[in-house]
């Protein structure tokens, strides 16, 4: 077979090539030559998808009916999974090149989620080197053979990290991944106190952390002081994103999160930060109390909004975004009876690009003769809900957003 003069280019662009082709068309690359497809084999495996039935954009998942068609499409994902797991057991050239692995655990309510599946997973975690692992849902918790699994094949070469787990399950691994640099819990349901234990016996532990991101439907307070102090020492930590329900703060009172503030001048290379305003009623001792915590030289901000009062006024509310000097990308996610939009987009940071106000997001640029600041239309709905790094240009800011408006119960 005779191919076309340009397929003589360097194998080095084709990989470039490929690697910015859609995942369906990365596929097939697969099937059109043996150079292409050998290409396109170490892109298309450095990263599998493991799904336990089939995740459906329903708003209550637990009570929706299931379609006779949803079931048969389920049972496949779950077919296929076993399969793909397998064939990666028995297949040590494709082990060596899979990377990274998500779980998508979204087995209906009624059903028990595939022990096949499971035992699948468990063998093949057993023949990988995984640099990245993440688990979504809780159809089912990754069970502890599963962490057991990943953590003694992979200790080594794990750097990043995303689990919605039964955390006393995990408890234990921590001291053996002090080199993760990557964690994120997302938990979405009440804890009962795990977390407290789980950072207060390993207060210490993960010692090189780059990226911290925990979101969690409730905690308490002895939660976030447990966090607060595991935050503490971590001196690589560069984004942090922490956000949670509990409680509220009277006018009189701190902020709920206080303590998780207190440590952010102890934490020099943070640039990137989310974090929760909660108050039964906003005052300006508030504001001024996160504006003294929070470093002076983040260049991206994410603020959760939430009071039953405010008492801010806009003159306030502007100095504070006009004082965030070197904030490029900002973030709002207030409550519905809570309206900022408007101040923000007179009042926005000197250098920002990019304004995020609940699900929209505007370019921000300025005119040069006036310094008029000026906004881009709103991004698409499916832009912003199925968003990518390329879309912000920057793999901080789609991280700081990450998880939010998405899979989640905590913003809606």
């Amino acid at each position: 077979m005779s191919y076309p003069r340009h397929i003589g280019l360097p194998t080095e662009l084709w990989y470039r090539i490929i690697q910015a082709l859609p995942s369906n068309d990365q596929r097939r690359c697969l099937s059109i030559s043996r150079m292409l497809h050998d290409i396109a084999w170490e892109i298309v495996f450095s990263h599998i998808t493991i799904r336990f039935g089939l995740w459906r954009d329903v708003s209550d998942p637990f009570s929706e009916e299931v379609s006779d068609d949803e079931q048969v499409e389920a049972d496949k994902a779950t077919r296929l999974s076993c399969e793909l797991l397998r064939h990666i057991k028995q297949s040590p050239d494709l082990a060596c090149i899979v990377m990274g692995m998500t779980v998508r655990a979204y087995t209906y309510p009624e059903e028990d989620p595939s022990q096949e599946l499971i035992e699948a997973t468990v063998d093949a975690l057993s023949v990988l080197r995984l640099h990245a692992f993440a688990w979504y849902g809780r159809g089912p918790e990754p069970q502890p053979e599963v962490l057991e699994a990943l953590i003694e094949h992979s200790s080594d070469t794990l750097s990043e990290l995303t689990l919605p787990p039964k955390l006393p399950d995990f408890c234990p691994f921590l001291p053996s991944i002090n080199h993760l640099r990557s964690l994120a819990f997302l938990p979405h349901h009440k804890i009962d106190g795990d977390l407290a234990d789980v950072f207060e016996e390993h207060s210490d532990a993960l010692p090189l952390l780059t990226s911290c991101k925990v979101m969690c439907g409730w905690m308490t307070a002895e939660d976030i002081e447990a966090f607060a102090t595991f935050l503490q020492g971590k001196s690589f930590l560069q984004r942090l994103d922490f956000v949670h329900s509990y409680g509220w703060a009277s006018e009189d009172e701190p902020l709920t999160n206080e303590p998780v503030l207190r440590v952010l001048k102890d934490l020099p290379h943070l640039t990137i930060l989310g974090c929760d305003i909660r108050s039964q009623q906003l005052t300006s001792d508030h504001l001024a109390e996160l504006s003294a915590c929070i470093p002076r030289h983040l260049t991206a901000l994410s603020l959760r909004i939430s009071a039953s009062e405010m008492t801010l006024t806009e003159d306030e509310w502007a100095e504070f975004f006009e004082a965030q000097e070197f904030c490029r990308y900002l973030q709002l996610l207030p409550d519905n009876d809570i309206e900022l939009e408007s101040v923000v987009s007179r009042h926005p940071p000197p250098v920002l690009q990019l304004l995020g106000y609940k699900r929209n997001l505007r370019w921000v640029s300025r005119n040069p003769s006036t310094k008029e600041v000026l906004y881009s239309d709103s991004w698409p709905a499916s832009k912003v809900y199925f968003r990518q790094t390329d879309d912000f240009g920057c793999e901080d800011w789609e991280w700081l957003l990450r998880h939010h408006g998405q899979d989640s119960i905590i913003d809606n």
